[in-house]
């Protein structure tokens, strides 16, 4: 997913679903994971997240944008919120899969709209957007997304490598 794809469905987003984006992409994380946080885990240090598929738990240090969209959804999500999660459903208990697959649709399809083309893949490329677009070897990705091994961290991590070339002599054709 490109950076303009990712602002074209944003600026279509509902605001939830701008803060689930927002949190799946500077934390790596999972939509499962998204849709389960709670007040709870928003702690002085970070943002405490435990991957629901390999229990990796994690405090995701604050940046300026993180906290941004955290902000968003204690300003914006909370108004009829029982339920204690971060990202509640339109009735403010937790968020329904098929409800939250919908808006990104919506989101999806809009934007493919503005930009005039389809925008291909899922909300869990936003995953691999943030592993790609993350500065450093495959060992700071893995640390970083909470993969177990750092073959996970290659499937996701889709972005092209600079290699160098083989640096031969010139070719000097004899006349």
């Amino acid at each position: 997913m490109s950076d303009e794809q990712y602002a074209a469905i944003y600026d279509e987003a509902t605001p939830a679903l701008r803060v689930a984006m927002e949190v799946s992409y500077l934390c790596a994380v999972r939509q499962g994971d998204v849709l389960e946080m709670v007040w709870g885990d928003v702690m002085d240090a970070g943002l405490f997240i435990e991957q629901n598929k390999t229990g990796k738990k994690q405090i995701k240090e604050w940046s300026p944008r993180l906290r941004y969209a955290l902000e968003m959804a204690r300003r914006e999500l909370n108004s009829n919120n029982a339920s204690g999660v971060v990202i509640p459903g339109p009735s403010g208990g937790r968020m329904n899969k098929k409800t939250f697959n919908n808006w990104w649709n919506d989101a999806k399809q809009q934007a493919s709209l503005k930009l005039g083309r389809p925008i291909p893949g899922t909300f869990h490329d936003i995953k691999a957007k943030a592993i790609s677009n993350y500065e450093g070897s495959s060992r700071d990705k893995q640390l970083f997304s909470g993969h177990k091994t750092e073959n996970q961290v290659n499937t996701y991590d889709r972005k092209v490598k600079v290699t160098p070339t083989l640096n031969a002599p010139q070719i000097i054709m004899k006349k």
